[in-house]
């Protein structure tokens, strides 16, 4: 599934780690199964030095977490942490919409107070508003509520 997504996205060399991708509620191929931890990237980084990629990307056995493993510039490979992965992501939306002519100053990041400070200041440089709330996606929701409610600006991102 996730191989037709990133097709769809207009993704191109996707390489799944084959022994990764059977479905096994033993898991054997990780201590843990989580992307959190560098352990789950073992078999995808094998794979990735064998055919010398630098990006990895593996899901939860659920997939609602998604982690990411980059190779540094010593080639070894460095697990992505999720507010790494949100910083990225913002900055590549923002200089997309920008680029597209797309980019509102209605717009408006939601951040929980433990996200790190980074997306929050890269927002601000282009404009976009931003609102700290409390931790998890209950009160990002709840200001989406807010702000469709009021008519107050456009949901951009809640991290």
């Amino acid at each position: 599934m996730y191989d037709r997504a990133f097709r769809q996205a207009g993704f191109k060399n996707i390489i799944p780690v084959v022994s990764q991708s059977i479905i096994d509620p033993e898991f054997p191929t990780t201590i843990k199964p989580n992307p959190e931890f560098k352990q789950c990237f073992d078999e995808g980084i094998k794979l990735a030095n064998d055919l010398k990629a630098d990006l990895i990307i593996a899901t939860d056995p659920d997939a609602d977490r998604m982690g990411a493993c980059v190779r540094t510039s010593d080639g070894s490979f460095q697990v992505l942490t999720g507010n790494q992965i949100a910083t990225l992501f913002i900055n590549y939306l923002l200089v997309n919409l920008k680029a597209a002519g797309k980019l509102s100053s209605d717009y408006e990041l939601i951040t929980s107070i433990v996200s790190s400070a980074l997306p929050f200041k890269i927002a601000q440089d282009y404009g976009i508003k931003t609102k700290h709330v409390l931790t998890g996606f209950k009160f990002i929701g709840e200001e989406i509520d807010r702000m469709s409610t009021q008519n107050d600006g456009h949901f951009f991102d809640g991290i």
